[in-house]
């Protein structure tokens, strides 16, 4: 066990640092460079916490940061907090609430980073030119709104079958990044065609989730969250992307923009102004988790 794991490590690690809160989050580093969960958090807690000094600490995979939380709670350590993804807390699983454990608001960080607003920005500045932005429907959207809600809209239904799967051990989408399994349809503005929904309504059938009691009181419970907490984290800053570059590549009749250049200009636009593009409902959660560790 490395000196930072101890408990003496733990307690004593701000001191290092010399800060007066450590932040212990999700997410493994390859290199010295800082990981987007870092930038995320970075940006995010320096709007909100003004008063006090703070290092962010990548510890690995969100059952590595409850075991540091473990260790702070039984020790009462107070300099250091973890935050974790709430991954579905609510629905098919629990969290003890504490003060010293953070969750985010949606299912994972990138839901809450890749806001309709932040969707927005980095779809008018890759495409300054357009207009298309002020081209409103008929309920007043404009384009991307538009696209954001069914893009949204889809994931959520097919996130909420796959929620109770996992009741019978089965999956219906896959926990690994990327997609997810489902098939993407970049022709389609909001990537989830009608078809690849009914192809995974017919797996769920097959594993008969819909003639399950529990199944059916999941349903509805999943059915109740807003779309942001059922979609896996991965998964949402995946379509957001492809949503990004699908309607670059159909409003400018160019080639697709690369999604390394998108998701740049998405930490660039977000680390300028990160309440810009935060939705209310996460700023507030957040606040009132740091008004409650001192």
């Amino acid at each position: 066990m490395t000196f930072m794991r101890t408990i003496s490590g733990i307690k004593n690690f701000n001191k290092f640092h010399k800060v007066d809160w450590i932040f212990y989050i999700e997410g493994k580093r390859f290199s010295e460079k800082e990981t987007y969960d870092e930038i995320f958090y970075q940006a995010t807690l320096s709007e909100i916490i003004k008063d006090r000094k703070f290092k962010i600490k990548v510890v690995g995979s969100r059952s590595e940061v409850l075991d540091y939380h473990a260790k702070i709670a039984i020790e009462g350590i107070e300099n250091s907090i973890a935050i974790v993804d709430n991954d579905l807390a609510g629905i098919n699983h629990s969290l003890i609430a504490h003060n010293k454990l953070i969750t985010t608001y949606g299912y994972s960080w990138e839901n809450d980073f890749w806001s309709e607003k932040l969707c927005s920005e980095v779809a008018m500045k890759l495409i300054p030119q357009s207009g298309f932005i002020n081209n409103l429907n008929s309920s007043g959207e404009n384009i991307i709104q538009h696209t954001y809600r069914i893009a949204s809209n889809r994931a959520a239904k097919l996130s909420v079958l796959d929620s109770c799967a996992h009741i019978f051990g089965k999956a219906l989408l896959q926990k690994n990044g990327g997609s997810c399994g489902i098939s993407m349809n970049n022709k389609l503005p909001w990537i989830i065609s009608h078809n690849e929904i009914g192809r995974i309504i017919r797996k769920a059938k097959n594993y008969n989730i819909f003639d399950c009691e529990v199944s059916k009181a999941t349903i509805e419970l999943a059915l109740g969250q807003i779309n942001k907490k059922i979609i896996q984290g991965h998964l949402w800053e995946n379509i957001s992307i492809t949503m990004i570059a699908t309607l670059y590549k159909k409003i400018t009749n160019e080639r697709s923009a690369p999604n390394e250049l998108i998701k740049s200009l998405a930490f660039g636009e977000f680390k300028s102004n990160p309440l810009k593009y935060l939705d209310d409902d996460f700023v507030e959660h957040l606040k009132s988790h740091i008004e409650n560790i001192t």
